[in-house]
């Protein structure tokens, strides 16, 4: 904490500054752990949340408001969702990982079992449904959260979900043929 109130001057500012984070910090872990799923990650985004809410204090006028909660909040997903995209960047899931956690619908030519055959197919899916899936099903994030992830409609999220699964059942079909 020292590190965010050497950058503060005014002794009113350090003194909300600390009320802020003794009270915000836990629900900015919750929402930065939602979004990366990792607990390191996550006290970064925190770190970094509130370095930006240190250099900004003083447009902090009301810590209990709801407008307070709310910026904290935009903040701290906002700062969580470009540490994702940069990750994201650096590393690929593993398409094992991936199908760990991902609950398709079944197919009556789905055979139940074959592992390597569900990840085969998710593999030759294109990457704009791929990416849809591991988002969905792996992360567990909602529709509109993919959307705002990947700077598309909530609707174009669904309709990618749709479109993979028909692909998906296409490729499982041709496979097994």
């Amino acid at each position: 904490m020292l590190i965010y109130l050497s950058m503060i001057d005014n002794e009113n500012d350090i003194l909300k500054f600390e009320d802020l984070y003794n009270r915000y910090k836990q629900l900015m872990f919750y929402i930065a752990n939602q979004i990366l799923s990792d607990e390191y990650l996550s006290e970064d985004a925190v770190h970094i949340s509130f370095i930006k809410i240190a250099k900004n204090i003083n447009k902090i006028n009301d810590i209990d408001s709801n407008k307070t909660k709310s910026f904290i909040t935009l903040l701290t997903k906002r700062t969580s969702i470009d540490i994702y995209r940069k990750n994201k960047k650096k590393n690929t899931i593993s398409l094992e990982t991936c199908y760990s956690d991902i609950n398709l619908e079944s197919s009556s030519n789905f055979i139940e079992g074959s592992d390597t055959l569900i990840i085969e197919s998710i593999s030759k899916l294109p990457e704009t449904y791929k990416e849809v899936f591991i988002l969905k099903y792996r992360h567990d994030l909602t529709n509109k959260e993919i959307s705002k992830i990947l700077n598309i409609s909530k609707d174009s999220v669904e309709k990618r979900i749709q479109r993979g699964r028909k692909k998906l059942q296409n490729i499982l079909i041709n496979m097994e043929a």
